[in-house]
């Protein structure tokens, strides 16, 4: 029915005009097209800033027994700390005073300065578990590869000691990284396929880092930067013997793909932003 329209079309803007109540729900249905057009748009744009995210891969380091509490970094002692590495070592040091284990190369304290074949790189990370923990590493989707470097060989059996991974679909499969002498600083790196853990070969015996070989765990475990990076300190003999854990020191790192995952600020953002767009959206179809 054709008409007047006295007070204007809604959402025009126009106070008084002249025009058909046809035309006037013509104005609406454009509006409300172009309204849920503008949605469509806003609601793609989530999409494409996930693309363009960079992405968290950390593989996951897993506990399979044992004490898996991460726990802050003990002040190095001779005398024997609750931390599974912090103890006496046989190594007597500069001093004599033998302040060798682990602790004091990762602190830069203690007097063994010279015996440590690479300098302290001065920190006091969280270390894991116990004397009891076993562990394995599962693949992150994002991950590329792993990076292992060498940073200590402390060991009457240097010439002998191997180092490597394994995959957990085949423990009994070795794959060496360092062996014998003179690899502190040299560097390795392996693409796994799955879940994958670490082993230290050694003449007293074959240590997996998931607990096989001993009734003790050979390996302790410092978190670094991030969740991603590592630094595992080995102890080469059968029972634990000195306990010092810097008979081998190894920095492990998780490369990963920066293309896929996004980071959780880039979700909170998207969302924060998804909210203010709902709410525009709501007031311009509700005027």
């Amino acid at each position: 029915m054709h008409g007047i329209c006295l007070a204007g079309c809604p959402g025009t803007g126009l106070a008084i005009g002249l025009g058909l109540r046809d035309g006037c729900r013509s104005l609406k249905a454009v509006e409300a097209h172009e309204g849920e057009s503008v949605q469509r748009r806003f609601l793609l744009l989530p999409a494409i800033l996930l693309l363009m995210a960079p992405v968290v891969s950390a593989d996951s380091l897993d506990v399979l027994k044992g004490d898996s509490t991460w726990r802050p970094f003990q002040t190095p002692t001779t005398v024997g700390g609750t931390a599974h590495w912090n103890n006496s070592s046989f190594d007597e040091g500069d001093n004599h005073q033998h302040e060798c284990n682990i602790g004091y190369w990762l602190s830069g304290t203690g007097g063994c300065g010279t015996a440590f074949n690479t300098p302290s790189p001065r920190i006091t990370p969280n270390s894991l578990g116990d004397a009891t923990t076993g562990f394995l590493f599962t693949k992150a989707a994002g991950t590329l590869s792993v990076t292992v470097t060498s940073h200590l060989q402390v060991s009457a059996y240097k010439d002998t000691d191997e180092f490597g991974w394994f995959d957990l679909s085949a423990p009994s499969v070795l794959n060496a990284l360092f062996r014998a002498t003179n690899i502190a600083g040299s560097g390795a790196t392996f693409v796994p396929s799955g879940s994958y853990g670490f082993y230290l070969k050694s003449p007293e015996g074959t240590y997996l880092s998931t607990g096989v070989g001993d009734t003790r765990s050979h390996f302790a475990v410092f978190q670094l930067a991030g969740n991603d990076h590592y630094m595992i300190g080995a102890e080469d003999m059968w029972n634990w013997a000195d306990r010092d854990f810097n008979d081998l020191a190894y920095d492990i790192k998780v490369n990963g793909d920066n293309t896929n995952v996004p980071e959780p600020a880039t979700i909170v953002l998207l969302g924060s932003g998804l909210v203010g767009i709902g709410a525009a959206v709501r007031r311009r179809r509700t005027r």
